[in-house]
């Protein structure tokens, strides 16, 4: 594989003497209140800790971050782990206290069944028997114009979830290596465990770190983070040349050809990897001497073809401002922070949905599961379009050009529309025409963010030209707060 990723990381070793320095970098946040910095220092404390006194250490330290930010779930695992690992005897009476005061605040911890998300992110209609994360009234269909399509067979309202969908075929960047696990890629930054082998790795459980295992050579002295995936796929074919052998057959499939309804399933992984494959028109076969490709350079074509061509970027983001413990309850005029995506994750939904300057759905990422929701009523027999981008039209014009699309007629570009220069104040004053003042609104909780969504799903199901405000409620007040939403379940603050 020498070669074949131009972006290549080192695998580290385990030091004592780094972990030591990340720990004490981790307890100057901490003392600033930096959390989100402490926790990510204390991380990598734990991956380079090469005695079990340095691993709990870092373990107690990460404890009482978590505290801080009121995870005490999260607490109270840290703390665990600490003590199994062997931490000092001389220092255990202050993890035993930091214990016993998680679980009073535990206990005195008002329970609020109306701030679970995920209560309210649920498909809204009956699931389809074979594809579980889907609505039972979409079906793909074909023509000339469009090729392949998602179509509705119901009418769908402004606010509807149509598909919830986890991705289980992803790749991570290196600065994601220290905030999800390796292996799923799982948000699960405050109890992540170290790889045993290398400081690179960390992973949310050990059956995850096992899989790893199963597919990675960490006897190498560099790791190619691609190469993961590459020999995952491999696997899952049963070995390189049936792997070939399918690539050579030009295969075009897609979720409609299967049956996902079992989980457990053997070839549950494989036929994913099938309409992984079937994504994108890229030339998979070797039809004239100058397209042929070795193996290995042709896996890394599709890798950056497909799986990034096609992904729905799943984001990290940090709180630059950060904020204390005692302010968490509360997201403030539901800023979005610094977003940086380094989760490219596949979605065999998103996969099949065509582009458009004006589209009728969009998308939010949660952890590694995308929900997918109507941003305007949409009728029966009516295509599902999602866009590719939000750019400037000057940007959205050689974007179509690069996507194949030479003459769009769609209102957007007949009228020169663009999500980056919508007249805010005349989308302001309309909002407030319906009693909401989203300049300086205070989200207390799930349920008053989510009811506050489903008042601007109302008001476009009910706006007789919805275009412009249906990109400004959705681009800019909608995806705004769902975001802080998944912000909080994720991150400390």
């Amino acid at each position: 594989m020498d070669g074949l990723f131009q972006d290549v990381e080192s695998i580290e070793k385990k030091n004592n003497k780094e972990s030591k320095l990340f720990r004490e970098d981790g307890n100057i946040n901490y003392r600033q209140m930096k959390f989100f910095d402490a926790i990510y220092n204390y991380n990598r404390a734990i991956v380079f800790a090469k005695t079990k006194e340095d691993l709990a250490l870092a373990y107690g330290n990460r404890s009482a971050v978590c505290l801080e930010a009121g995870k005490y779930e999260e607490c109270l695992k840290n703390i665990e782990l600490a003590k199994q690992t062997g931490f000092p005897k001389n220092k255990v009476q202050q993890l035993n206290q930091r214990e016993e005061k998680c679980k009073k605040l535990m206990r005195e911890q008002k329970k609020d069944p109306e701030n679970n998300l995920w209560s309210y992110i649920i498909l809204s209609y009956p699931a389809n028997e074979k594809i579980p994360w889907m609505i039972k009234d979409l079906e793909m269909r074909t023509n000339e114009e469009f090729d392949r399509g998602i179509y509705t067979s119901r009418n769908l309202k402004a606010g509807d979830i149509v598909c919830i969908e986890e991705s289980k075929i992803l790749a991570l960047d290196f600065d994601a290596f220290f905030k999800c696990c390796n292996n799923c890629a799982k948000t699960s930054m405050m109890t992540l465990i170290p790889c045993l082998k290398t400081a690179t790795f960390m992973f949310c459980s050990t059956n995850c770190r096992d899989e790893f295992y199963k597919y990675t050579n960490l006897a190498s002295n560099k790791f190619y983070k691609n190469v993961l995936f590459l020999n995952k796929m491999i696997n899952i074919f049963g070995g390189r040349e049936n792997l070939l052998q399918y690539l050579d057959s030009n295969p075009s499939s897609s979720i409609f050809d299967f049956d996902f309804s079992d989980l457990s399933h053997s070839d549950y992984m494989l036929n994913l990897y099938k309409c992984f494959l079937s994504s994108k028109s890229v030339p998979l076969v070797y039809d004239s001497p100058e397209n042929f490709y070795p193996f290995e350079e042709k896996l890394s074509r599709i890798f950056n073809e497909k799986l990034l061509g096609n992904a729905v970027i799943i984001t990290h983001c940090k709180h630059e401002n950060e904020v204390t413990a005692k302010n968490r309850e509360v997201i403030k005029n539901f800023q979005t922070a610094m977003y940086r995506a380094e989760k490219p994750c596949f979605s065999t939904f998103r996969a099949l949905l065509n582009h458009s300057c004006v589209p009728n759905i969009d998308l939010v990422c949660i952890n590694n599961t995308v929900v997918f929701y109507v941003k305007k009523p949409i009728k029966t027999n009516e295509q599902l379009f999602i866009a590719y981008n939000d750019l400037n039209m000057k940007q959205h014009r050689l974007f179509l050009d690069l996507i194949g699309v030479s003459n769009c007629s769609c209102i957007a570009c007949i009228q020169n529309l663009s999500i980056n220069n919508i007249n805010e104040k005349n989308a302001m004053q309309f909002v407030r025409m319906h009693n909401l003042h989203l300049e300086s609104i205070e989200i207390r909780n799930v349920s008053h963010a989510m009811e506050l969504i489903s008042t601007l799903f109302d008001i476009l199901n009910n706006c007789e030209e919805p275009i412009l405000l249906e990109m400004s409620l959705c681009g800019k007040f909608i995806k705004k707060i769902f975001n802080s939403l998944v912000d909080r379940l994720m991150f400390p603050v």
